[in-house]
């Protein structure tokens, strides 16, 4: 992961837009929006409360999705949204993210709790987390799954996950 940079709104623009970016809040059709959003997102980045990173497939060398660590100014809690991988990424790709993510904010930013956060019903992320098995259900409503992941449970978790090659963070 790297933070992403101006230059990338068109990638990250595409990659909302495509058939894997369904699942996010909607976007406007226009791409000087996403820049107006980029440059909004800068102020949060400055004030140290999100980052937006690009992903990068190791083994393919090239950006392949999308995803933003938020709350980060937060004192026992993070969160992450907006994550989109493009379908040619490496298989595993999305496993190792989501363990990279959270060694962030529990390991590095030493915070008690990712989320709550919101998963719409339908979305294959659920059985990302099952795979993962860190990430409890804590509710619902009609469209959505209350989704958090405990410090406790990831790292009780994370060994296994480290043993398959997952969320080796190297800076």
């Amino acid at each position: 992961m790297r933070p992403a940079q101006v230059e990338d709104v068109p990638f990250i623009f595409d990659i909302r837009h495509s058939q894997r970016g369904q699942w996010l809040n909607a976007t406007s059709p226009d791409i000087a929006d996403q820049y107006v959003y980029f440059e909004n997102y800068l102020k949060r980045f400055d004030a140290d409360d999100e980052i937006y990173y690009m992903i990068n497939d190791k083994r393919q060398n090239r950006d392949v999705g999308i995803v933003r660590l938020t709350r980060i100014s937060e004192r026992t809690g993070f969160g992450w949204e907006g994550l989109v991988i493009d379908s040619e990424a490496t298989p595993g790709c999305a496993v190792d993210l989501s363990a990279s993510i959270y060694s962030i904010g529990f390991e590095w930013l030493n915070r008690e709790e990712c989320g709550p956060w919101k998963v719409r019903k339908g979305n294959s992320v659920m059985k990302l987390h099952a795979f993962m098995g860190v990430a409890r259900t804590v509710g619902e409503d009609e469209h959505h799954w209350h989704v958090s992941v405990q410090k406790e449970d990831f790292l009780n978790g994370i060994e296994r996950l480290r043993k398959r090659g997952f969320g080796r963070i190297h800076v």
